[in-house]
């Protein structure tokens, strides 16, 4: 195996367990977050993934700066931050002027790797679609609460397909189950559109996911959010295996009974999602003339709501 020099950008439960699983393969990992509380309790206890896996990582190279990377010089850089701060971070990336790295998009969303391509050359861009989830139980500490296996990773340009392959293999080498695919965006709208049946509705209601899939009204309008998401996807060419509906569904339905990682952000105070998933699939529903009503309903619900959030804080 050959030591690769790895950056990667958020320490929540994404970039942590990908820390934990390429340091315990060797790898030279910078990890790196804004919240100084997080970082100083990684450097102290380490990284330590418990539920699905359970492994642990000592680390010392964990920073609250992404200027700390410009001396480091990685090979490969993770972003692995909520897409909405995917620009900002883009742009700090970008002022480091690194010639020889490689940037993935590590996150959930639609079109995350345009914003990157959009810094970076695209034959130094790729997209990576995680199957796995967890929740913080404190700083460095991940209960990683399922794992779909594989994860997929692509390129945006054929000439890097060697380059993605490589990839995959550290990953895979890692202990990360991961395919190569050459329709990585196809695989990114199939997680988001998962994603974007329930999240919203979690929002407005409050429900945990078994909730809302055990309430007949309210799965009724998580099957026509899928129906009219899988159109605009076929809009889009990306048509998917004639069963997905059925067994998209009863994943859902057995999700368990927990609050998707949009209800907890909300609750939490902190900035949602909804611009790289329902609003990304309302733009391009409008792009097909695909009139997807219960989605434009849910986008004007949770901006309403957030607008109430703001005018109790004293934001507004």
């Amino acid at each position: 195996m050959i030591k690769t020099k790895i950056a990667v950008i958020g320490a929540g439960p994404v970039g942590s367990i990908l820390s934990a699983h390429l340091i315990n393969s060797g790898h030279e990992v910078y990890l790196v977050d804004i919240l100084p509380h997080l970082i100083d309790g990684i450097k102290e206890n380490g990284l330590h993934i418990v539920g699905e896996k359970d492994l642990y990582a000592g680390i010392v190279n964990a920073y609250t700066s992404i200027d700390k990377l410009r001396d480091k010089k990685p090979d490969q850089i993770y972003v692995c931050v909520k897409a909405i701060d995917l620009p900002a971070v883009s742009i700090q990336l970008e002022k480091l002027r690194l010639d020889n790295t490689y940037y993935i998009s590590f996150q959930n969303g639609i079109d995350n790797e345009e914003i990157l391509a959009n810094h970076f050359p695209r034959e130094k861009v790729f997209r990576g679609v995680i199957n796995y989830a967890g929740m913080m139980a404190g700083p460095g500490i991940v209960r990683m609460t399922f794992f779909h296996p594989p994860n997929y990773i692509g390129s945006l340009v054929p000439e890097s397909t060697g380059i993605a392959k490589s990839i995959v293999k550290l990953h895979r080498e890692a202990g990360i189950e991961t395919t190569y695919t050459e329709t990585i965006k196809k695989e990114a709208w199939r997680k988001s559109i998962l994603n974007s049946v329930l999240m919203p509705v979690s929002v407005t209601t409050g429900l945990t996911m078994a909730k809302i899939m055990g309430h007949p009204e309210l799965k009724s309008i998580v099957e026509t959010l899928l129906r009219d998401f899988l159109e605009v996807a076929k809009m889009e060419g990306y048509v998917y295996e004639q069963d997905f509906f059925d067994k998209a569904i009863s994943y859902l339905a057995n999700a368990g009974d927990h609050k998707p990682s949009m209800l907890m952000d909300f609750e939490a105070g902190r900035p949602l999602e909804i611009d790289f998933l329902n609003k990304k699939i309302r733009e391009y529903a409008e792009k097909h003339n695909v009139p997807c009503t219960y989605n434009k309903l849910l986008c004007s619900l949770i901006d309403g709501i957030l607008l109430h959030r703001d005018i109790v804080k004293g934001n507004r």
